[in-house]
């Protein structure tokens, strides 16, 4: 299954495992970049969960060091955004839950 921008899913586990990637994408220099990326559902309680993301990634070519540097720190702050925004859904999810699960409960 392609994506936007030739991504490609690699293997997908429902509720527990997401990898999805591209090879051969062109850089804003024309140079080839390899990237992958993978999100892992964990159980830590009953009750809990950890949600794991793993990037990798390489650019070949002459200016390859300088763009890795980048895209990099790129990466990190678009990750970390990205698992704000999981996180907020989650607690909103966890919180209607609890408000939908008190109403069913509740003294009539």
């Amino acid at each position: 299954m392609e994506l936007d921008e030739g991504y490609k899913i690699m293997a997908l586990e429902p509720y527990k495992a997401l990898i999805y990637g591209n090879f051969d994408r062109p850089t804003l220099t024309g140079d080839p970049m390899e990237i992958t990326k993978l999100f892992w559902l964990e159980a830590v309680t009953p009750n809990t969960t950890r949600l794991i993301i793993r990037t990798r990634g390489y650019t070949y070519g002459m200016l390859s060091g300088l763009y890795n540097v980048i895209y990099e720190a790129y990466d990190f702050l678009e990750t970390m955004q990205q698992l704000d925004n999981i996180r907020q859904r989650a607690e909103t999810m966890a919180q209607l839950r609890g408000a939908e699960t008190r109403l069913k409960i509740g003294p009539n």
